[in-house]
């Protein structure tokens, strides 16, 4: 365990460094990290003609580069995180389980899914979040699965939850997709 304990804090140092390399990269202004920015949309509702008329409209830019840094910073906070609870981590691993990765997939992994979203030409602010949403609830499948299936054998693992955090995974790669 205490191999464990060190190469969750070099890991974390590791992302911690890049993360933050990464963040101020776009400052810096190397190559095209301080302009590689994707518009994040949404439909408004235009009412001057009487009627009512749907206009996309810019809600804000986002910097690809420097969201792509919150995914080393989420994992760096994770790995700390794991520190910070150890005995609650190995007293999982014992079991069988490791809660504290679906937290962190929720949101990382999420990230990612969404960014990805974006750099395929989905910018629209509520697609988005969806997106975002449905991969952090495969996630927590991918956790309830894990509790309702502690200590058991193989032969009697519950599947449910695995299934629908599958059906849910691939809502977001099918959206991607089309």
């Amino acid at each position: 365990m205490d191999t464990l304990h060190r190469w969750n804090f070099v890991l974390g140092t590791l992302h911690l460094v890049q993360g933050l390399f990464m963040y101020v990269l776009p400052w810096l202004e190397y190559g095209n990290t301080a302009t590689f920015n994707l518009p994040v949309t949404s439909l408004f509702t235009n009412w001057d003609d009487g009627y009512p008329v749907q206009v996309k409209g810019l809600i804000t830019s986002i910097n690809l580069v420097r969201w792509c840094a919150c995914f080393a910073l989420l994992s760096a906070a994770a790995h700390y995180t794991i520190i910070l609870n150890f005995d609650e981590y190995t007293n999982q691993l014992a079991r069988g389980m490791n809660r504290f990765r679906w937290y962190e997939y929720s949101l990382s992994s999420s990230l990612i899914i969404m960014l990805l979203f974006m750099v395929w030409g989905n910018f629209d602010f509520v697609q988005l979040s969806g997106v975002f949403l449905i991969n952090a609830l495969m996630c927590y499948f991918g956790d309830l699965f894990e509790i309702i299936n502690e200590g058991k054998s193989v032969a009697e693992i519950d599947w449910t939850a695995f299934v629908y955090g599958s059906l849910a995974g691939a809502v977001t790669w099918i959206l991607i997709w089309t």
